[in-house]
């Protein structure tokens, strides 16, 4: 089941529906072909009665195909960490997604192995951009990741990302499996406009009880010295369903729970029962906080998404030591632990992302761009976050909220960060200027982890876990 439990609020009705959430993805389970209408642009659409909402489907890998499908299984977790309408107590509102009631539009950009190139990638983003009015599309999902191989403006998929923002998206990323060591985001997580989201291994997990950042959650600064992550989300042994001769499933059963049943998403059930996994990965995170902003904009449908980004960001809770100073630095937490009851019930309507310029961004002719508040300190091998930061050229740039990160919303110091990294000098103001030409890997992968060991080899109860081999292909399991 979700880790982001909002079963109160689905008792009050706010399950998202009348939101659309997309996700770029493996794919999803099929749903039966019978089912589906082919639209105009080669995608396929499943809607009406017997069941709400719809789901609409789109492959970039076999465009051919005339049912859904995810070899993988990667895209059908997400997608049911998302929206799984699955009851799970006879007669209350508990559900295995968190937005339960949110139509979803799944876009296959990446194969069997979990992986896809960039060129797939884009196309898929591009045209959840360009249909978003027809469904209404308010959050994409975004939980992959590529390796930085340059600033964020100039990498091909983080563009992409960026349009989708600028077109008014809420576009959500996990961060990366790639912890815990600092300056480990990943790409488009180290897009500074986007909701990148980090992981936290809940105290049920723990032999002391207490909740922990995940080692595996990837932490900042970025490349081009923003803080990141902005939240993190209970992320650790998440149960959703996946296609039981899927490539996840066949390699990893020790991840898989003693039951069955139908893929229930919105407008589309499955036609056979499918099983049920625990995955950990800031995939996850990002799938349930997506469905977090589902339940945001159901609730408040007028606020732009860099509202619902500053909001879900001002709601959060940091997490703290016993004696009230903050566990973890604004590199390794963001604002801290989101808060689903408080993000939807939230009143205030500030905005993030102030001071940073998109169109700027966006535009190949501009040398001038974003750059965050982070500075290294070489004489105490320390990250310190500035207040306020000007360029140069004048230009005043800063990370979304982070006004409520100085002052009394921090207890401690969570903007020092020691020991941080004697590889990161903020060198990468070079990157000015100098980025047009894009030389990095056109290659990307499903979870945002570069390599997987394992994965718990038994359900909820038990501690006990197996390595069943290390696979060069990047998937969202981790053995924690």
């Amino acid at each position: 089941a979700a880790a982001l439990v909002a079963d109160a609020l689905h008792e009050r009705g706010i399950n998202g529906e009348g939101v659309t959430v997309a996700i770029v993805e493996t794919g999803l389970a099929p749903l039966g072909e019978k089912d589906w209408q082919r639209q105009a642009d080669g995608s396929l659409l499943l809607a009406g009665k017997p069941y709400r909402g719809f789901i609409v489907y789109r492959d970039f890998v076999a465009p051919t195909g005339a049912d859904s499908a995810d070899p993988n299984g990667h895209g059908t977790h997400v997608a049911g960490s998302i929206a799984n309408g699955r009851g799970l107590k006879a007669g209350k509102q508990h559900y295995m997604g968190v937005a339960p009631g949110a139509n979803l539009v799944v876009a296959r950009a990446l194969g069997a192995d979990g992986s896809g190139s960039y060129a797939q990638m884009i196309a898929a983003i591009d045209w959840i951009v360009a249909v978003r009015a027809t469904y209404n599309i308010r959050v994409l999902n975004l939980s992959v990741y590529a390796p930085v191989a340059g600033p964020y403006w100039a990498d091909p998929l983080a563009q992409a990302v960026m349009r989708a923002w600028q077109a008014g998206i809420v576009v959500v990323v996990a961060v990366g499996n790639s912890g815990p060591g600092p300056a480990t985001v990943t790409t488009p997580g180290n897009v500074p406009y986007v909701i990148s989201v980090g992981a936290l291994r809940s105290g049920r997990f723990n032999d002391d009880g207490r909740d922990q950042l995940a080692t595996f959650s990837s932490r900042g600064p970025t490349e081009s010295a923003f803080a990141k992550p902005d939240v993190i989300v209970p992320a650790v042994r998440v149960v959703a369903p996946m296609p039981d001769d899927s490539v996840l499933a066949t390699t990893a059963m020790a991840g898989r729970l003693r039951e069955k049943a139908e893929l229930e998403l919105g407008a589309g059930k499955s036609k056979k029962l499918v099983g049920y996994y625990q995955l950990s990965g800031t995939s996850m995170a990002a799938a349930e906080l997506s469905g977090l902003a589902a339940l945001v904009l159901q609730a408040q449908p007028a606020l732009t998404n860099d509202q619902v980004k500053y909001r879900l960001m001002a709601t959060a809770r940091l997490a703290l030591e016993a004696g009230g100073a903050a566990a973890y630095s604004i590199w390794e937490q963001g604002a801290g632990l989101a808060q689903a009851q408080a993000a939807v019930d939230g009143t205030t309507t500030a905005t993030a992302n102030v001071g940073l310029d998109i169109a700027a961004d966006l535009d190949p002719t501009r040398d001038l761009h974003g750059w965050g508040l982070t500075t290294y300190d070489a004489a105490s091998n320390s990250f310190r976050l500035q207040p306020l930061a000007t360029t140069p050229a004048g230009y005043v740039v800063w990370s979304g909220a982070s006004r409520a990160w100085t002052g009394a919303a921090w207890v401690g110091d969570p903007n020092v960060w020691a020991g941080a990294s004697r590889a990161w000098t903020g060198a990468s103001r070079a990157w000015t200027g100098a980025g047009r030409a894009w030389t990095g890997d056109m290659e990307l992968w499903a979870g945002a982890s570069r390599a997987w060991t394992g994965v718990s080899a038994s359900s909820l109860a038990s501690r006990a876990s197996s390595n069943v081999g290390e696979y060069t292909i990047s998937l969202p399991l981790v053995s924690r």
